[in-house]
């Protein structure tokens, strides 16, 4: 029968004390342990005259802030669409290049390639000629001429 050495004594001694410590902590806070390793249910443990109710994995996962005494999660991402603000300043248009073809002519604005009928900057493609582009919005006409 093989002998155990002093080293390995000391090893064996360190993982039974970790084992002892980990079946203890476990039945002291079994619900926890169940709680976090169910399908995301909350389960509500009385303990004397407190009820407090534990939160599935999934939950804890949904949750924003966690109960540390650093506050809120560092790694979360907040993904709060913001609205965009109106520009005051219009964006020119610049006419790049024509294709004229009496069915299927197509212009080149803002490097953006469009056929009558497409919008850009809320304005209307209307008319594609040789050397120019008529665009409307609303009431509001601009023609743009090739240069």
């Amino acid at each position: 029968m093989p002998t155990i050495d002093k080293r390995q004594k000391i090893m064996l001694s360190v993982l039974a004390m970790v084992l002892i410590y980990g079946v203890f902590d476990f039945v002291k806070n079994k619900d926890q342990y169940l709680a976090f390793y169910s399908n995301g249910t909350k389960k509500v443990v009385q303990s004397g005259n407190q009820v407090k109710a534990t939160m599935g994995q999934n939950e804890k996962l949904k949750m924003k802030e966690y109960d540390k005494p650093w506050g809120n999660d560092p790694f979360y991402v907040d993904r709060k669409i913001r609205p965009v603000a109106e520009t005051a300043a219009e964006v020119p248009l610049i006419l790049n290049a024509i294709s004229y073809n009496n069915g299927n002519s197509v212009v080149m604005i803002n490097q953006k390639i469009l056929s009558a009928g497409d919008m850009i900057e809320g304005y209307k493609v209307v008319k594609i000629e040789p050397a120019r582009v008529v665009l409307a919005k609303g009431d509001e006409s601009k023609t743009l001429n090739l240069q």
